[in-house]
């Protein structure tokens, strides 16, 4: 019996060479710098320009948002686009790499984006058509209207709460000045286009340390849950920092083959990205915090001498530090004096149940949260979650990526359990139930990884027992596995998107969702006549006070 091939620690170009579904060679073995370069712009562009022209070419679907069958026509017409745009780009692509075998690399990456862009494209699409006819945002009560009217006093001079990430709504307001529009007008444009970036955002971060296909299969895949229409920007650095931090792991573990000039470098735009995603939601930091510091110092090559890593963490602390000062010297001056009160549905559910997240609107099984499982009241989908966790473990325990993740999401649970144990006590929330998100997003990661470890195995294995033979060789036999994984990601992201979209098409169901969208629909607007579509003409003047352009 043969042996299975050892799973060793990161080595630069490692996973590319033995990953069966990335053709060609890495960039470091046949490509030039700028090829390179050309190819990673080439990425982004395709997958920013797919998801903010799927929204935008959602605009031009008219139907009654609320009536249902109009709501089912959107969403068909949707389906519809996204399968005819996918299928022209799998016929361009493969007429492409059939002219030209060497240009299927590049074509699989830019496909790879193309699709990451759809993915949550067609879910901005959903939103579009869900408020066809209002100019409201969704929810332009509670967060929505607190954002317009802090956006607002930011236009006229006045300051904000220091406690709270100033990015957004800074933008907000730029934006709303750019298109003359008033701020809850423009926090609409925002919520779709932030909604569209979830695909985009979590498929560009993960490529730092994946290859294309497993960017996908990882990280988009494990984006789906966060991909929701209400505040989607604030899970954008949710899914990037955790790559980035991934990135870094490796990056110190190889420190020590750098320049100072090179670690500096490097440690600085690290700093700068994270420091910027801070400014945009700084939630995220907090949990995984610990487990962060737990994992960089597991990696620093103290034995081999740790002065160039040291350099590179010192270079991104520095950075991050000016780049969040903004927001987190009144931060760190509020803790201790921000009471968060707020006893919503999730903080009164199981602590220990973090398979599914639903946003803080349940709908109408709130009573019955979280459900039911199988195994002693765990679920499926629980037991799969752990399945994916111990055999990422017993794969690539050694490994950045699982080092990394691991850590962030133990740190998670430590903060998780402790602060809803004191939550009697102190008869606060203290945000405890949005560890949940985090957690989850650090599980699905380790499940496609290990799924990830697993091929690559099975790969190694089946290449010392017998290499492919015959006129097609080995490369022509690749494009299968890449052809499937297509097909079965297309179809995942079509479906997740048209289920979250139908979750909040306006309904007048109590409880649900969409009975949030429905407000959109039913207030009137700042200029005095109700939405196209309120139900009989009749509509709520509760936001009369936009009517002016500004806050009071």
């Amino acid at each position: 019996m043969l042996p299975l091939p050892p799973v060793l620690p990161d080595v630069p170009g490692q996973e590319r060479r033995a990953d069966p579904l990335t053709p060609g060679v890495a960039p470091s073995e046949g490509s030039t710098t700028a090829r390179r370069f050309l190819l990673a712009g080439g990425e982004v562009a395709f997958a920013l320009v797919a998801c903010l022209l799927f929204a935008v070419w959602a605009t031009t679907i008219e139907v009654d948002p609320l009536d249902r069958v109009g709501q089912v026509s959107g969403l068909a017409a949707l389906q519809l686009r996204f399968l005819l745009v996918a299928l022209t780009c799998a016929v361009i692509a493969g007429a492409v790499v059939r002219a030209r075998p060497r240009a299927r690399d590049g074509v699989v990456r830019l496909a790879c984006a193309l699709l990451a862009g759809l993915s949550t494209g067609i879910t901005a699409g959903g939103l579009v058509v869900a408020l066809r006819g209002t100019p409201w945002p969704l929810v332009p009560l509670g967060d929505s209207f607190q954002l317009a009217t802090w956006a607002s006093d930011v236009q006229e001079g006045r300051a904000i709460p220091g406690s709270y990430p100033p990015l957004f709504v800074h933008l907000l307001a730029r934006y709303a000045e750019l298109t003359d529009q008033i701020t809850p007008y423009a926090l609409k444009d925002l919520y779709v286009v932030s909604l569209a970036l979830i695909g985009p955002t979590a498929y560009l971060a993960w490529r730092l340390v994946l290859p294309p296909v497993w960017a996908l299969v990882i990280g988009v895949v494990a984006a789906l849950p966060f991909a929701t229409p209400y505040k989607a920007f604030t899970y954008l650095p949710l899914l990037a920092v955790l790559p980035l931090l991934v990135w870094l792991t490796r990056a110190v573990r190889t420190a020590h083959c750098r320049s100072l000039g090179a670690n500096t470098a490097r440690g600085a735009v690290l700093g700068l990205a994270v420091g910027l995603l801070f400014l945009l939601y700084s939630g995220w930091f907090v949990w995984p915090a610990p487990g962060v510091v737990v994992a960089v110092a597991m990696v620093v090559p103290w034995r081999r001498g740790p002065g160039r890593a040291l350099v590179l963490l010192g270079s991104a602390g520095a950075v991050f530090l000016a780049v969040a000062a903004w927001h987190l010297v009144p931060l760190l001056t509020a803790a201790g004096t921000i009471q968060d009160t707020y006893f919503y549905f999730d903080a009164l559910a199981d602590p220990a149940y973090v398979a599914m997240f639903r946003n803080d609107y349940p709908g109408a099984d709130a009573a019955n949260w979280p459900p039911p499982g199988e195994l002693g009241g765990v679920g499926l989908f629980t037991v799969l979650l752990a399945v994916g966790l111990g055999s990422a473990l017993a794969l690539g325990a050694r490994r950045s990526l699982v080092i990394m993740v691991g850590s962030c999401a133990v740190s998670a649970w430590l903060f998780r359990f402790v602060l809803a144990s004191q939550m009697y006590e102190t008869q606060t929330v203290q945000l405890w139930p949005r560890t949940l998100m985090q957690i989850l997003y650090c599980l699905l990661v380790l499940c496609g990884y290990a799924v990830y470890l697993a091929v690559r195995r099975s790969r190694l294995l089946l290449t010392a027992v017998a290499a492919p033979v015959g006129p097609h060789g080995p490369r022509r036999a690749a494009g299968i596995p890449v052809a499937g994984a297509f097909a079965g990601l297309a179809l995942v992201f079509s479906s997740a998107a048209s289920a979250t979209a139908d979750t909040w098409m306006p309904t007048d169901l109590k409880g649900s969702a969409g009975e949030l969208t429905m407000m959109s629909h039913t207030t009137r607007t700042a200029e005095g006549p109700c939405p196209r579509f309120a139900p009989g003409g009749v509509c709520e003047d509760s936001l009369s006070q936009y009517r002016t352009g500004g806050s009071q």
